[in-house]
């Protein structure tokens, strides 16, 4: 570190996410990198900024109005633009707290979230494997002459890197959306460029770009089958409205599904989310015939080949498929049925036996395999109830069969859910799970005539879910990928529900080819000095001014990227540029805006604050505005004392 320590007049507001020095406002080394787009992308997001305001506070936006005063309106939307963009800026997940611990020596916390825990073991992994001996953890650094500022997780020797301390930054990936593809399920954490997912056409698309993870406001989206997925407020969905010949398709970005839930006119929810149609997949090389294992898991005798179901159709539709079976015998404990010949091999050799699950295979196979295969579970274990229209249903005391199911159903475009029902039956509690879903498109999720005949199609204009809320959640790391599907869409969480992707702009941008994390790390070692919340101040220790690392934590381990700083310095100092012309045009729009009307506002926050983090970020708010006096001071001193003072009584 630098020679001794020195009193400093860097601070950061951990509320309002503010570095100053003295009184003079630091932008952060994120928000600078966070201008690394063209001028007319810029433009685009203040224009987003300022009607997404408009619209999530339009009463209050009315009630200013009515005054007839423009410059109020005027400081009012520039003021919730800010609040829009300062609740962006977080000061990092979970994952940076356990690390600062876990580096510190500290044993891991016993309250830790499971996806948490998962990411801190991978860090442990990480820092046992490259031998890391950490200098300082959350350092938060400063470069006065260009003016900016940031923390970054680590300072660090790592042996293969050299003596000196790199940079090191934390990205962890607490990311578990579920994501369907062709070869199982993987999620948004996992997802590279080049791997395949699903669009709602069914069709496999490829990755071809993925975002960096962000750490942005976010909202819970549920469906009215239950289903609920987090996203930040820029995810967008394709979403209908209206029907018939009003029926459209729109875009929407979450944190404006929120205003637009219900139809201004009916007041009814209207805002739906067509169901994906079936997975298009190739013929898959099955050693059993779909249909007869799915008649044998619904109703097969789990040690042989035999099915006990009485009726004489399904045993035909098996003959059909080329096996022969024998007349009707007692299988075990007086229960009746037939064996299929040469199944229980095939059962055996696919490790089936005693062992009932359907294989992964099956679920990825193509669609005619797999609505033999679920024609085969529901002849056996499925109904279809008249009294709920039609509705088919498939039931198991298997919890893992009973998800299976579900998922095969979803796989051919029918909304499958579950449901635990708890009962009593030969004298014991008994839980089973009922798969239940309204059939949709043409085929008959059964084979034999005296159930499909009872089957209720849903109409193509019920094939949707419908969104019943949108609510504001704790923000959590996202991420966006881009898909080479026309459709721009993907499938996404257990219910395998059609989502937008995101734009192409974000990682397509020649100038900033290296990306935000290289730029976030030349940034931090660029800077002259480090500082400590206790106020006191050291130089920049002497680091490895070439290369800095960024661990990526995953589900399954972690990855280590090493950036070349000197190729990405250059990249970082035209996004500063960027971040001051941004600047540049905010300032000029603000300029119509009377000082006294925004004295005036601080001043009536301030008397009516109810804690010190409230006051405090108003007082950022006044410095920043260079509009902090002996007046306000005077005023924010006697409320200080008001909170302090109900603080200990």
């Amino acid at each position: 570190m630098g020679e001794g320590t020195r009193t400093s007049e860097l601070k950061f507001n951990k509320t309002s996410h503010v570095y100053r020095d003295g009184k003079k406002h630091m932008p952060s080394v994120t928000a600078i990198a966070g201008k690394a787009e063209d001028k007319g992308g810029l433009i685009d997001w203040a224009a987003k900024s300022v009607a997404t305001c408009a619209i999530e506070e339009a009463a209050e936006l009315s009630r200013i109005r009515r005054l007839e005063d423009d410059d109020t309106a005027f400081e009012w939307l520039w003021q919730a633009a800010n609040r829009l963009r300062d609740g962006a800026s977080v000061k990092g997940s979970d994952l940076h707290d356990v690390a600062d611990r876990m580096t510190s020596g500290q044993e891991m916390p016993e309250y830790l979230d499971p996806n948490i825990k998962f990411m801190a073991e991978n860090v442990l992994a990480f820092l046992a494997e490259y031998g890391v001996e950490t200098i300082h953890s959350e350092a938060r650094l400063a470069n006065r002459a260009l003016g900016y500022a940031g923390t970054t997780d680590q300072i660090a020797i790592v042996p293969q890197y050299g003596d000196l301390p790199i940079i090191v930054d934390w990205k962890g990936l607490a990311i578990d959306t579920p994501i369907p593809t062709p070869s199982g399920w993987s999620n948004m954490g996992r997802l590279a460029v080049g791997d395949e997912v699903f669009d709602r056409n069914g069709q496999p698309t490829r990755v071809t770009g993925k975002s960096s993870v962000h750490h942005k406001p976010c909202y819970r989206v549920t469906f009215s089958d239950g289903t609920s997925v987090i996203c930040d407020d820029d995810h967008r969905w394709v979403v209908e409205t209206g029907y018939a010949r009003g029926r459209r398709e729109e875009i929407i970005e979450a944190r404006f599904l929120a205003a637009n839930l219900r139809n201004p006119v009916t007041g009814q929810r209207h805002l739906r989310v067509p169901l994906g149609k079936p997975l298009d997949l190739a013929d898959a090389s099955l050693p059993i015939d779909p249909y007869v294992l799915g008649c044998w898991l619904g109703d097969g005798t789990a040690s042989s080949g035999a099915i006990t179901k009485p009726d004489d159709e399904l045993f035909k539709h098996i003959e059909a498929r080329g096996y022969t079976v024998l007349p009707r015998h007692r299988v075990a404990r007086g229960v009746g049925g037939r064996t299929v010949v040469g199944l229980s091999g095939q059962l055996r050799a696919a490790g089936l036996l005693n062992n009932k699950h359907i294989p992964q295979g099956y679920l990825r196979a193509s669609a005619e395999q797999r609505l033999a295969l679920l024609r085969g579970l529901m002849d056996t274990d499925g109904t279809a109830n008249i009294a709920r229209r039609g509705e088919c249903s498939f039931t198991s005391v298997d919890k893992a069969m009973a998800y299976d199911v579900m998922e095969l159903a979803l796989s051919l475009g029918h909304p499958a859910r579950v449901n635990e029902i708890n009962g009593h039956g030969f004298g014991r509690d008994v839980t089973s799970y009922d798969v239940s879903f309204r059939a949709h498109g043409t085929d008959n999720p059964f084979a034999l005539g005296r159930k499909a005949e009872r089957v209720g199609f849903g109409a193509v204009a019920g094939a949707h879910r419908m969104i019943v809320s949108v609510e504001p959640t704790i923000t959590v790391p996202t991420q966006c990928i881009e898909v080479d599907s026309p459709t721009s869409t993907y499938l996404c969480t257990e219910k395998m529900i059609p989502t937008h992707n995101t734009s192409a702009s974000m990682y397509r941008n020649p100038m900033f080819s290296h990306g935000k994390n290289s730029m976030q790390l030349s940034a931090y070692g660029h800077c002259e000095c480090i500082w400590w919340d206790d106020k006191t101040e050291a130089d920049m220790p002497e680091f490895n001014p070439e290369v800095g690392l960024v661990v990526t934590i995953r589900p399954e381990g972690y990855r280590v990227f090493d950036y070349d700083l000197t190729r990405a310095w250059p990249q970082f100092e035209r996004a500063l540029e960027s971040y001051h012309w941004w600047r540049n045009v905010a300032e000029l729009a603000h300029g119509p805006v009377r000082p006294a009307g925004l004295i005036d506002n601080i001043r009536a926050a301030a008397q009516a604050a109810g804690s010190m983090d409230e006051l405090l970020a108003l007082r950022d708010r006044a410095v920043h505005h260079d509009v902090w006096s002996a007046e306000l001071k005077s005023i924010f001193s006697a409320r200080r004392e008001v909170i302090e003072l109900g603080v200990s009584a």
